[in-house]
């Protein structure tokens, strides 16, 4: 007798066991009435209508998987139709018995044909245990007091523990609307700034330009968030902001963040250690408060004696300055930012010559003076040319040009900076030799235009980049014919076989030489 009364309980507990890991038929989509479901009453002097409403469950670990237990059935949340909560305590005693690795549950309809689980779970991929048990529940690791929301028209099923741990860690703050993002947004590409750790050694690092702050308080709000979790509070519940920090690396979030106070646009590198939560900021290019223009007449420096361009309020983009010196030969360039070099510390950034070209890296505008002068210099920030009231010049890599340069008219001939224009390159062991390949047609005299009477291609070889003030025009400055004879007039080359020809140019013979090489 015992033994039969020991087997019928075994059934008893397999039974449950198996309603437990039922999993859901979730087919159907229609909602239908539950068992256990309540029932409203409309009456008329004639009828009577009966409207059945579904009541829905939570069916867990935590009630031995009772699929319509009244004592678990959801609360309509008011103003929200369609909406339905529960909140339950999950502890040591109530996890699941047989695994005992965390808690389980479905919402419910009153019965296993119409439940939701792991598939309708807002956090996706939703969590599995380490025994992967469940068949479709939702897994809750940690013993918590866990609040359940269900949306019936959709059957999506949400939860206080959901957390969404990033794959990096993000930078988030008010700048964001300022970078063509969206304040306070921690998605990357949508106002977040994500770190990234390519050689995995635990520093996140990231590169970004900031602007200038420009209110009132104490500087762009800035933190850093790991994660993001399900906030479920009365009338609301949203994603928002998980685990964060401030750049100290104490804990940010509840109005606690960091502030970044650039003067001027700034570009910052960001160094997150993921073991002490600290971010290192560190300025990597900085904007000056305006264009600056430096050179040897102040010995390269950004703040002693430069000249610092004034905005034209009538012309906007155009900054305006001044500088008197003495007879002699000076270089400048302008400034827009210094940059931080490292252990030589800040140094010019972004520069330009007089030209509009970009400078730096030893390229520089000259002027001669012969006597005290005072220069007036308008510097405009769309060309990023310079215009001076002195002629100047710019050194250029070997250039040869000439007529050759011609497929239309005139206008295409002697072009320095435009399509055809041959910018020479040092020969390879030579200090003192450029070289250039030109494929040449067969000289045929042009039919109309200044050069019909052309035996040949007049050419020759530019050594400056010259600006002629009195017509505020850049052209060509210093230049050789082919024997090496400084002048402004061409030597002419006539060909007769159309091909590639190589042509060299020594810098000090000025003699540039040339063969058909095809």
């Amino acid at each position: 007798m015992k033994r039969i009364l020991y087997c019928v309980l075994s059934l008893f507990v397999a039974s449950v066991g198996f309603f437990a890991l039922t999993a859901c038929n979730t087919t159907t989509t229609a909602s239908t009435t539950a068992t256990a479901a309540s029932t409203t009453s409309t009456t008329t002097s004639s009828t009577t209508t009966s409207v059945a409403q579904t009541a829905y469950y939570l069916a867990g670990s935590f009630n031995g998987y009772a699929v319509a237990d009244t004592a678990y059935q959801m609360t309509a949340i008011a103003g929200e139709p369609g909406w339905y909560t529960f909140t339950v305590v999950l502890t040591a005693e109530n996890r699941d018995p047989l695994y005992n690795d965390g808690h389980y549950y479905k919402v419910t309809e009153g019965n296993w044909t119409h439940c939701y689980g792991a598939a309708e779970y807002d956090l996706q991929p939703a969590p599995v245990s380490p025994s992967n048990a469940g068949l479709g529940s939702v897994w809750v690791e940690n013993d918590q007091t866990l609040t359940v929301l269900f949306d019936s028209s959709t059957h999506k099923v949400y939860d206080s523990s959901m957390v969404r741990t990033f794959e990096n860690p993000v930078l988030y703050g008010d700048f964001a609307s300022e970078m063509g993002g969206t304040d306070w947004s921690y998605v990357p590409g949508s106002g977040g700034l994500a770190l990234t750790d390519a050689d995995e050694d635990g520093i996140y690092t990231g590169e970004f330009a900031f602007p200038a702050y420009e209110g009132t308080g104490e500087g762009w709000s800035i933190a850093l968030v790991l994660s993001e979790q399900y906030y479920i509070g009365t009338g609301y519940h949203v994603w928002g902001a998980g685990e964060q920090y401030k750049l100290d690396g104490t804990v940010a979030g509840m109005g606690g963040v960091s502030y970044l106070a650039p003067e001027t646009p700034t570009t910052y590198t960001f160094s997150y250690d993921s073991e002490t939560h600290v971010t290192t900021v560190v300025e990597q290019v900085v904007a000056l408060a305006s264009p600056t223009i430096y050179g040897d007449f102040n010995t390269w420096s950004l703040t002693e004696n430069a000249v610092v361009l004034v905005q034209n309020n009538e012309v906007p983009t155009e900054y305006l300055g001044s500088v008197t010196l003495a007879a002699g030969t000076y270089s400048f360039a302008v400034v827009l930012d210094k940059v931080n070099y490292g252990i030589w510390g800040f140094g010019a950034g972004t520069q330009y010559l007089f030209s509009g070209e970009a400078g730096g890296m030893g390229k520089m505008t000259y002027i001669e003076l012969t006597a005290e002068t005072t220069l007036h210099f308008v510097y405009d920030s769309v060309t990023h040319k310079t215009v001076v009231d002195h002629d100047a010049y710019e050194l250029l890599t070997p250039t040869i040009y000439g007529t050759f340069t011609r497929k239309t008219d005139d206008a295409e001939c002697f072009l320095l900076k435009g399509e055809g224009a041959g910018t020479m390159t040092p020969v390879s062991g030579s200090s003192t030799q450029f070289e250039i390949d030109l494929v040449l047609p067969v000289f045929a005299a042009p039919t109309s235009g200044w050069y019909t009477a052309d035996t040949g291609y007049r050419m020759l070889v530019v050594t400056t980049y010259h600006y002629y003030s009195a017509w505020n025009v850049w052209g060509a400055g210093v230049q050789y014919d082919l024997s090496g004879a400084v002048t402004g007039t061409p030597s002419i080359v006539t060909i007769t076989e159309a091909g590639t020809y190589h042509f060299v140019f020594d810098t000090e013979t000025h003699i540039t030489s040339y063969t058909k090489i095809d």
